[in-house]
């Protein structure tokens, strides 16, 4: 807040699943997620919730869903372009959050690790991101969220940049 932002994003949980702690780690989260927008809110900030990683309670589609059914519809939804992409869960989780989109992080990957490549250097479909965000109506930030490629900072910044311009306008 004291650096001018309008939100707090954050990850649900850094839980890998295993076979029955789905259900009461899910309930925990969404106890825990319900106290934070309490307190979010009250500091007149937004409380919004990235897409997890698909190997992490609340990354398949039906669990982040039923986090959301629980949260006030207040609570926004950072969708994290590389995260679905490698649980296959982008068209699921746009459909998801809808109208809670209220930030989105950019980054592409080979398909296998969450590489933080700029957008245009992996799989994803970037043609697609685009124009499924657009059908929503979304029109917030887009951050890069990107590791420094190995031609160094300003060189990969300015493609990262060039690249979300071409896709994002």
């Amino acid at each position: 807040k004291e650096l001018g932002g309008h939100v707090v994003v954050v990850h649900p949980t850094d839980v890998p699943r295993h076979a029955g702690q789905v259900v009461g780690r899910l309930d925990a989260c969404a106890d825990a997620l319900k106290v934070l927008a309490d307190v979010v809110s009250r500091l007149d900030l937004r409380l919004v919730i990235e897409s997890p990683l698909p190997h992490l309670i609340g990354g398949h589609a039906d669990e982040f869903g039923w986090l959301l059914g629980r949260l006030d519809p207040a609570v926004g939804v950072c969708l994290d372009t590389s995260h679905l992409w490698l649980g296959g869960n982008w068209d699921a989780f746009i459909q998801l959050a809808g109208s809670r989109i209220a930030h989105v992080h950019a980054s592409d990957n080979r398909g296998t690790h969450d590489d933080h490549l700029p957008p245009g250097d992996g799989v994803i479909d970037w043609e697609r991101v685009a124009e499924s965000l657009r059908q929503t109506g979304y029109s917030g930030w887009i951050i890069l969220e990107i590791a420094f490629p190995p031609e160094g900072r300003d060189v990969g910044l300015k493609r990262a940049r060039d690249a979300a311009f071409k896709w994002f306008g």
